[in-house]
């Protein structure tokens, strides 16, 4: 037997933290969290369940069984989800689940999801597989060891299953078919089948392993057979096997960090082995110094790509903040044959985040090294401008261009660009800063001009940008054509007008009389602004005025340069107005707005009695009423709250005036005050009622009648009895009375004197009254005893 090495030492980097295992006493089932259950195994009885089958059978979703110390049968999960089963010993080997003879797996999982299984040993079974998934997703294997007679581990039509801490041993360990997405590591592999594999493939990809310990002893085995498998890694091998390291009949394997002779490996026609080294590349700057983030970059073996950033057109991450690449390249190619090739390793290294772009090409990259490979950035980074730039004008033609030097150290020209003709162009360059003169400009024109700087990569810095205008020239010619336009004498030249220019303080600086051509011209003027030029027609007049004719033409001008004008003489042509404007101002007169302007006054047009135009005074009493036909009218000013004159309020009143409107007219009017005078309150007349010692008599009932309606009045304390119901004085032949019980009643007329109220005389009437009753009451009281008297006499 010939034992082959491996290259790798298997060297753990880093521990799997243990998994949280349930300790303490024995329950009957509890909460763990918020929605989830825990139930207890335990062999001896001691809890709720002796068999994990039925606490299986029992669990619904967010379950963990916890299983104590012990031995127990095969176990199958079926249609379950969020299922934890732990072995609560503490190694995996105190925990053991076995099928026996039984032909069932010892542990299968089909049809379920988000299942975990930790630290249990499944082993002993006659069926093909200790462990079985099936059908199942999101399942994770952690620190479980599995052996078995035929194969410890299958994996059928599954996805995502973590493998961790597991250890398989059987004639082939794990066997791995038509599933997707595996991934684990700190495996072992134990398979000592004479024609046995550490681990069969077959139609599955997307597979990830790595820190994996191998023994596979078998004459005829080999640590990975595979067909139909794609995308398939594995890392960190070390151990020992017996014959292949890799038997591949179809698909694709990598192995990293993996380099033995072409003879440990069997590679079939249309299968693609590739053993690949894992490098880092580190993008610096010139110096090497500064680690380059946010670099692209482009790997290519044999012109495939296998690392491509967004520069290039693929999604993988670019260099990180320590500008750091992992790739991984490809030493050795097994492609349909089992010899070997070095493919070719190339390297691209883009970077956009400076002043330039900047690309590094590596060709045929070492694969025999696993050392950080360096790659360098040619400067990216533009200088600094030059500094104080100016431009000047020194005459007519001449600009001066000065400026100091730029702050960085790498430096090695300067440069200096026109702009006059809309696009920069290099017109000087210079190894030092200075003063530079540009020639042969021309005169009253502006320059603009762009300096930089160029450092020893031939990277110009920012532009530093200045402009400068040349002096324009002093003197130059003014000349023109001057015709009549409209009226008359349209479109011919304006023979005899008179020309005179005028400087901007309005001295006279040229003049001239036109000829039959109508040119005028006026040489070494000097170039200025505010110029005036005035042309006058023979016999001109005002524009706007009551006459028709041409005007004055004026117009500003400023010379800069020699002109040539074409001038225009408007006619004007008078139209007598129909229409004109009233206008004026409204001032109070009188009352407590005594003279201040008479705001909000209605101004009301009328023609006879229409109401043709209206306006309203504004704060400051003035009014405008815009085209208003020519004629007679009568204009009504009506001031706020409006009184009448005459009547019980004062106030302001409207005033009317007659206009013969003929031409515009600003009027002046005032608005009077008129003051009401309250009448003094009403009399009401009186009469006193005496009696006859002249002594006032209260309480008398006094009428008058006049015209035939009485009004009555009482009198007071006084003896006066005042007629409310009356104002004024009584009419002549106004009749009274006067009575009071007790009092005899009086009459008399106006103009008369009451007479005096005299009482009753009563007192001698009424003895008499009571005299006579007496007299009465004694007759009645003899004819009484004149009867009874009689009546004795009769009855003796």
């Amino acid at each position: 037997m010939i034992r082959k090495m491996l290259v790798n030492v298997f060297v753990l980097a880093i521990l799997i933290a243990p998994l949280a295992v349930m300790n303490g006493s024995k329950g009957e089932g509890g909460e763990r969290g918020p929605g989830e259950t825990i139930l207890y195994v335990d062999d001896d009885g001691g809890s709720t369940y002796t068999s994990i089958q039925d606490a299986v059978d029992d669990a619904g979703p967010h379950t963990t069984i916890v299983v104590n110390p012990g031995s127990y049968g095969s176990v199958e999960i079926r249609d379950k989800s969020d299922l934890t089963i732990e072995g609560n010993g503490s190694s995996y080997e105190d925990v053991i689940i076995a099928a026996g003879f039984s032909t069932n797996p010892s542990f299968a999982i089909s049809r379920s999801t988000n299942i975990t299984v930790t630290g249990v040993t499944v082993s002993l079974s006659l069926s093909s597989y200790a462990f079985y998934v099936s059908r199942s997703d999101n399942v994770s294997i952690i620190r479980v060891e599995c052996g078995n007679l035929n194969s410890a581990l299958g994996i059928f039509n599954s996805a995502d299953v973590l493998l961790v801490g597991t250890i398989t041993s059987g004639p082939t360990a794990i066997v791995i078919s038509d599933s997707r997405r595996i991934t684990g590591g700190l495996m072992t592999f134990n398979a000592y089948g004479d024609s046995g594999a550490g681990i069969a493939i077959y139609g599955s990809g997307d597979i990830n392993l790595g820190w994996l310990m191998l023994n596979i002893t078998g004459e005829n085995s080999t640590f990975i057979r595979g067909s139909g498998c794609w995308n398939v890694t594995f890392s960190s091998l070390g151990g020992i096997v017996k014959n292949y390291m890799v038997e591949l009949f179809s698909g694709e394997v990598k192995l990293i960090g993996i380099d033995l002779p072409d003879h440990y490996f069997s590679v079939y026609s249309g299968a693609r082995l590739s053993l690949e080294l894992q490098r880092f590349v580190f993008v610096r700057d010139e110096s090497n110094t500064t680690a380059i983030e946010g670099a692209d970059l482009l790997l290519t073996v044999d012109g495939e790509e296998l690392y491509s950033t967004e520069h290039y057109g693929g999604t993988d991450g670019k260099s990180d903040g320590n500008g750091r690449f992992l790739l991984y390249l490809v030493k050795r190619l097994f492609d349909g044959t089992n010899t070997s090739v070095f493919p070719q390793n190339d390297i691209r290294v883009w970077y956009g985040g400076g002043d330039v772009e900047r690309e590094v090409v590596l060709s045929s990259v070492d694969t025999g090294e696993t050392s950080p490979i360096y790659v360098l950035l040619p400067d990216f980074e533009a200088p600094s401008p030059p500094q104080n730039v100016t431009a000047e004008a020194v005459d007519e033609n001449t600009v001066q261009i000065s400026f100091d030097p730029s702050n960085s150290t790498d430096v090695v020209e300067y440069r200096i660009y026109s702009n006059d003709t809309g696009n920069w162009t290099l017109i000087l360059n210079s190894t030092h800063a200075g003063d530079f003169l540009i020639e042969n400009l021309e005169a009253g024109r502006e320059y603009w001009f762009k300096v930089v700087a160029v450092d020893d990569a031939g990277i110009e810095s920012e532009g530093v940008i200045v402009n400068a205008t040349t002096p324009p020239p002093t003197k130059g010619t003014l000349s023109g054509w001057v015709l009549y336009q409209g009226g008359p004498l349209d479109g011919q030249n304006a023979s005899g007008a008179s020309v005179t220019l005028y400087n901007s303080t309005h001295q006279e600086v040229a003049s001239a009389v036109l000829g039959e051509d109508g040119r005028f011209t006026f040489h070494n003027i000097s170039f200025a602004d505010g110029y005036l030029l005035e042309i006058t027609p023979q016999d001109p007049v005002v524009y706007g005025g009551n006459q028709s004719g041409y005007c004055v033409w004026r117009g500003l001008i400023n010379f800069t340069e020699e002109r040539e004008m074409t001038v225009h003489i408007r006619y004007y042509e008078y139209v007598p107005p129909t229409e004109g404007a009233l206008s004026g101002v409204v001032i109070y007169s009188g009352g407590p707005h005594d003279g201040e302007k008479a705001a909000g006054v209605s101004v009301e047009v009328y023609s006879n009695t229409t109401l043709v135009k209206s306006s309203t005074a504004d704060e400051n009493g003035t009014f405008t009423i815009e085209n208003l036909t020519f004629g007679v009218y009568r204009i009504v000013f009506v001031p706020p709250d409006e009184v009448a004159e005459g009547g019980n309020r004062s106030g302001y009143v409207r005033v009317e005036v007659e206009l013969n409107f003929t031409e515009d007219k600003i009027m002046e009017v005032t608005v009077p005050y008129y003051n009401y005078t309250p009448p003094p309150p009403p009399t009401h007349p009186k009469v006193r009622i005496l009696d006859k010692d002249g002594e006032p008599v209260e309480g008398v009932t006094v009428k008058a009648t006049v015209n035939g309606t009485v009004y009555t009045a009482t009198t007071d304390e006084e003896g006066w009895a005042i007629f409310t119901g009356f104002e004024g004085d009584f009419p002549p032949g106004t009749e009274f009375s006067a009575e009071k019980e007790g009092y005899k009643k009086i009459t008399w007329r106006e103009g008369e004197t009451p007479p005096p109220l005299e009482k009753e005389e009563k007192q001698e009437r009424d003895y008499i009254y009571l005299l006579l009753l007496l007299v009465v009451i004694l007759l009645l009281i003899g004819a009484i005893l004149l009867l009874r008297k009689k009546g004795e006499v009769e009855e003796e």
